[in-house]
């Protein structure tokens, strides 16, 4: 039947509620292992990174520590030596790095970005080598005309940092490795500015950096041959000019470099804060903007939401509703639950099995460079055809192809949930993966269910579309799949607000979405269909404002 979505919430209601009642004994040291969504890594965050000193003399290797604690900590050496007419292999140049880390490395955990733009892999001439922690690694990189940067990010679960900038010009054939220190963009006696904070906006690629508190730390190196003051020095806070305070230094490190350190006090508004630091150089030099999204009370909203286009009519319109639902629902201030609302939308082509899994592995990225807070909440939402594949419940993406079955699929247990479990906020998923009032709250109710959100525990809750035994369904009367219609219909209207506070709490929609689709579904299939948390780790915790 068009309209009839597969037999697959059986198996998913099976596991996930086998998942949460048993646990795996190992027998090696006695001590239980959760399962599926149990979990519990410790997460810790890296410290300050950044670039280090300009080479003035003759160049030579250098050793730069963009690691975080002692005991984690990543170094990266170039092996380039500075110079002219360097030679090139097979038409490119052979870039060299040595990298310590605590943690031991794998090829994927490095990445080549060739002019601020990633390099395509190419595991045929790159490489990364070695034992106990250190590692050799090499790469080809094919040279523009002019100035080339490149930049090595090592990535791994506690840390994710970039080193200094090797720039390498070209002229013909003529091939000059510049000292290290310099950067593409910037000639040499010209001063650069760098963050040199674990809130970097170059790792934060674009994303906000969010934070409780007022007064936000500033840690800058500042590379010049040049001696400067700290009357040079300016920090830039929405636009406007900021004359060093009484806690601002400038100071040279071990290498001759200075260092500005000082705070700037955030703005609590409806846009994100922008900071960056100013010195007063022939040319000004100026540091990347960073974006600050600044609510001491309220958490933020992070959505993404799936909607692949397999036989089915509405898989993508659910995911695009869902997400038009809570655009209006962020404000740093007044009658909303949540500060930002930050959405992601992978619907058509931009939903293949490989943008799903790596749009989730972000949302891991974004917490541990800032843009995840701990009180936030991740909500998933995912419209698609679910299929079982050797015991293992996976959503199909848009790619899904049949005789590739496991490359076109993500698993939800391994790839949706276990990614998330691994990000110590709270998160919500809504699976619909089975189908072929006038006056306003009362601000004394918000602030109570942001309480609510703050103090519940990091963990998962789960909303399914139907129980194991049945199936869900869409219908060109309804134009989205039943659950998603009651969901929509329960936020936007107001209808799932049974105690009338203008507040939808998640047990509230639960009990209101269950029965509206078992209604609507009986009268319109004749069918039965009935939505069911099945793991719910966070509670009754509330989720929208009505107006």
């Amino acid at each position: 039947m068009k309209y009839t979505k597969c037999y697959c919430m059986l198996a998913l209601a099976v596991m996930l509620a086998a998942s949460v009642a048993t646990h795996a004994q190992d027998g090696s040291d006695g001590k239980k292992k959760t399962g599926l969504f149990g979990r519990k890594k410790k997460k810790e965050q890296g410290t300050d990174g950044g670039v280090n000193e300009v080479s003035t003399g003759k160049s030579q290797s250098m050793t730069i520590n963009i690691g975080g604690k002692k005991k984690d900590y990543i170094l990266i050496d170039w092996s380039n030596a500075a110079g002219e007419n360097i030679p090139l292999k097979d038409g490119q140049l052979e870039v060299q790095a040595k990298i310590f880390s605590t943690t031991a490395l794998k090829p994927g955990n490095v990445v080549l970005y060739h002019n601020r733009q990633r390099s395509g892999a190419r595991m045929d001439v790159s490489g990364l080598y070695g034992q106990q922690q250190e590692f050799n690694y090499t790469n080809r990189v094919a040279l523009n005309e002019g100035a080339n940067e490149i930049v090595l990010e090592v990535t791994t679960e506690k840390q994710s940092k970039k080193s200094e900038p090797l720039v390498v010009f070209r002229k013909g054939r003529t091939i000059t490795i510049q000292s290290l220190g310099a950067t593409r963009d910037t000639p040499r006696g010209v001063a650069s500015v760098y963050w040199w904070t674990a809130y970097d906006p170059v790792l934060l690629n674009g994303q906000p950096y969010t934070t409780k508190e007022k007064a936000l730390p500033l840690k800058f190196r500042i590379l010049t041959p040049n001696n400067i003051s700290l009357g040079q020095v300016r920090v830039v806070h929405n636009g406007k000019a900021l004359p060093a305070g009484s806690e601002s230094r400038l100071e040279k490190d071990s290498q001759g470099n200075f260092i500005f350190t000082g705070q700037v006090e955030l703005a609590e508004q409806a846009g994100t804060n922008e900071v960056y630091l100013e010195v007063e150089t022939n040319p000004v030099a100026r540091s990347e903007r960073l974006q600050v999204a600044y609510s001491p009370f309220r958490p933020n909203l992070h959505i993404l939401c799936v909607g692949t286009e397999t036989n089915l009519a509405y898989t993508r319109k659910d995911a695009r509703d869902f997400a038009g639902v809570f655009k209006n629902q962020g404000a740093p201030g007044g009658n909303r639950l949540f500060s930002k609302i930050l959405v992601d939308t992978l619907v058509g082509d931009h939903a293949s099995a490989q943008e799903i899994r790596g749009t989730l592995e972000e949302f891991k990225v974004r917490y541990y460079t800032g843009s995840i807070g701990p009180d936030d909440i991740i909500l998933a939402f995912i419209s698609s055809h679910g299929f079982i594949l050797d015991g293992d419940f996976r959503i199909q993406g848009d790619d899904y192809a049949p005789t590739r079955q496991r490359s076109t699929s993500v698993s939800f247990r391994q790839e949706i949930v276990g990614i998330l479990e691994e990000v110590p906020c709270k998160k919500i998923i809504f699976v619909d993966a089975c189908h072929s009032g006038g006056a306003r709250a009362n601000p004394a109710d918000i602030n109570f269910e942001i309480s609510k959100l703050n103090a519940a525990k990091k963990g998962l809750t789960v909303f399914a579309s139907s129980r194991g035994e049945e199936q869900s369904y869409e219908d060109p009367q309804w134009k989205n799949g039943a659950f998603t219609r009651a969901i929509i219909q329960g936020l936007t209207l107001g209808r799932a607000d049974a105690d009338k506070n203008h507040i939808v709490t998640l047990h509230e929609l639960h009990t209101f979405v269950s029965k509206e689709v078992a209604t609507v579904v009986r009268k319109v299939k004749n069918r039965a269909q009935n939505p069911v948390l099945v793991k719910d780790d966070l509670g009754d915790v509330a989720l929208y404002v009505t107006d």
